[in-house]
């Protein structure tokens, strides 16, 4: 593709490994290898320009009316994230005969749904196991302070956790100024009625991403959960290493995501939050950050595909959808 951009006429029809190697040594200052990250192909085939030029004249009004454009400890966004207890495969030197590295054998699937406002001030995490709670009650005592847990069949939030967590958790650990907004994923978002008149009660204004744009609008995905598991791998990987015998099963989870949540305090953790608002374009409110390399063309784009929910206190008592694409 380099030849072809350059118009170079190439006269064997594939670059070999010498000139890779040589092209690396000479453009070592230039260029960077990174693994690039999964994207579902349905999630960049939905990440139009017109749902996310919509969602951030919808975010410019709701920042501009409600005077929250300079008050970072104001904006808030959830966002799940999920943890398998399980063995990973490595890469290693032939001389070792072991195949993969040490790591937990429970299959347990355990999911975060984490909380942080724009300043990188969080919301105590709410821990959400599959199946059922752990036995005993240590898992409260180990776990991170003031955490909120639940349980669901999948092990992944739903309405019904959402509305708990909303009701009896975020309502009491987030600031008392008003209003606050609070950005939710937009792909099945379990937003209730009964959520939406308490937020609105509240003066809190809930605002969902476009659907499949959680990979570039969602800040928390945008650097602090790849940390969280890089440090809960870490974790984990250096227990088994040094004892054979080592498990984190649902009952040592908490306190082992104790110890990996601990990253967010600290000024690592802090900068991550806050550069991941940035990234996003979401504070400081930067609509040209996501540039045209991660949008799909304007053209196909389904009405569906670009809806944000807008609940805001001083609004109509009915919820209002807005379509962030043209309707055919």
């Amino acid at each position: 593709s380099i030849y072809k951009r350059r118009h170079r006429r190439v006269a064997f029809s594939k670059l070999g490994q010498t000139w890779w190697l040589n092209f690396r040594k000479r453009q070592e200052k230039n260029i960077t290898i990174q693994p690039a990250d999964s994207v579902v192909r349905g999630r960049t085939a939905c990440v139009r320009t017109e749902a996310v030029d919509q969602f951030f004249r919808l975010l410019n009004s709701v920042t501009n009316t409600h005077g929250l454009r300079d008050k970072p400890h104001q904006i808030y966004s959830c966002s799940e994230t999920s943890f398998q207890l399980g063995r990973k495969k490595n890469i290693l030197p032939k001389s070792i005969s072991l195949g993969c590295k040490p790591a937990p054998s429970s299959r347990d699937h355990i999911s975060i749904l984490a909380c942080f406002n724009a300043a990188a001030g969080d919301i105590p995490p709410f821990i959400i196991y599959s199946k059922a709670y752990p036995g005993g009650v240590c898992y409260k005592t180990q776990g991170p302070p003031d955490a909120l847990y639940g349980w669901s069949d999948s092990g992944c939030i739903n309405s019904e956790l959402f509305k708990k967590w909303f009701l009896k958790h975020f309502l009491i650990h987030a600031p008392k100024e008003r209003p606050l907004l609070l950005l939710l994923d937009g792909h099945k978002s379990p937003v209730s009625l009964e959520v939406v008149e308490s937020a609105r009660k509240e003066d809190i204004i809930l605002l969902s991403l476009p659907p499949h744009c959680s990979h570039i609008l969602q800040p928390l995905d945008a650097g602090l959960f790849v940390v969280l598991k890089q440090h809960f791998a870490s974790l984990t990987g250096t227990g088994c290493a040094a004892d054979s015998h080592f498990t984190v099963s649902k009952k040592e989870f908490s306190g082992v995501f104790k110890q990996t949540y601990q990253v967010t305090k600290e000024e690592e953790g802090v900068m991550i939050v806050k550069e991941g608002f940035g990234k996003c374009g979401i504070y400081p409110l930067d609509h040209f950050v996501n540039n045209d390399v991660h949008l799909m063309p304007p053209h196909g784009l389904s009405p569906a595909a670009g809806t944000s929910l807008l609940i805001s206190a001083q609004s109509a008592p009915s919820v209002e959808l807005t379509a962030t694409g043209p309707s055919s």
